[in-house]
């Protein structure tokens, strides 16, 4: 999607979103490579930010790269991926039974 027709679906869809944002920010931000994710980014479950918790005060087993920031946990783009995936595992293997 180029720039500008992200302009105009914000400027279409998001009316909200604008009346609290530039839409220049909006843009600059989509623009933004995403490489950590929040412990409470998953809205599926808890188990990321339980999960996250235990790691980061395990340090020694380091199977997840944790950034902090501002007294909030991170996780790797890439480990949530797989975390999101393991979810739809779950949910599919419950509807299964």
């Amino acid at each position: 999607m180029s720039v500008l027709e992200f302009s105009k679906h914000i400027k279409a869809s998001h009316t909200t979103v604008l009346a609290t944002s530039p839409l220049q920010a909006l843009i600059l931000q989509s623009e933004e490579q995403v490489d950590k994710i929040a412990s409470d980014a998953c809205l599926l479950c808890d188990d990321w930010e339980s999960d996250l918790k235990r790691k980061h005060s395990n340090r020694n087993t380091a199977l997840v790269p944790l950034k902090l920031a501002a007294d909030k946990i991170y996780g790797t783009s890439k480990a949530f991926r797989k975390h999101l995936g393991n979810q739809k595992l779950s949910s599919l293997n419950s509807h299964q039974l």
